[in-house]
């Protein structure tokens, strides 16, 4: 029982809230998702929750999509069932991350090393002691880091900082 609101003698009308009962023991996470995800999330997919007063993230699996989009929102509701914690409590803030897409095998650089021309993108990268141009197709950006789809291989020495003043064939140190 978390909260009493009736006395002895007190008299009590239908629908008045007279006793709260809390079962922390089966406690789900609720979110609204925009209508551009409809395809993308649904039941059984993976999600991260993450707690943002607790310093603490649990993973799981959304146990509920809305079939229906909220018309005023353009969005749908999804939900997510907890494991119990006695350190979750009912109604505090949780941030719902959705995994709607996954490549195991990509290549991931930081967005801030790429560069743009007139034809394409490229990064630079440190080969036989000088900086050479690698062109490359990127994918999605996430969190500062870019996908790249093609272009670069796992043990190219990339260049990450003073991009922007170095052309190719300058020497470079690699560290």
């Amino acid at each position: 029982v978390e909260q009493m609101d009736l006395k002895i003698g007190m008299a009590a009308a239908p629908g008045m809230q007279s006793i709260r009962v809390v079962n922390s023991s089966n406690l789900k996470a609720k979110a609204q998702v925009a209508e551009s995800y409809i395809g993308k999330v649904g039941q059984g997919d993976a999600v991260k929750v993450i707690f943002p007063d607790l310093q603490d993230s649990v993973s799981t699996k959304v146990s509920f999509a809305s079939k229906v989009v909220d018309p005023s929102s353009r969005s749908f509701n999804v939900e997510v069932r907890l494991p119990s914690n006695r350190r979750y409590r009912a109604n505090m803030i949780a941030i719902l991350k959705v995994v709607d897409y996954t490549n195991s095998n990509a290549i991931t650089i930081p967005v801030n090393s790429i560069q743009r021309a007139e034809n394409g993108e490229y990064v630079l990268i440190a080969q036989n002691g000088k900086a050479k141009r690698a062109t490359i197709k990127t994918g999605r950006t996430i969190d500062g880091k870019t996908e790249i789809l093609s272009g670069l291989k796992v043990g190219d020495k990339l260049i990450t900082t003073g991009v922007e003043n170095l052309n190719e064939g300058d020497a470079v140190k690699f560290n």
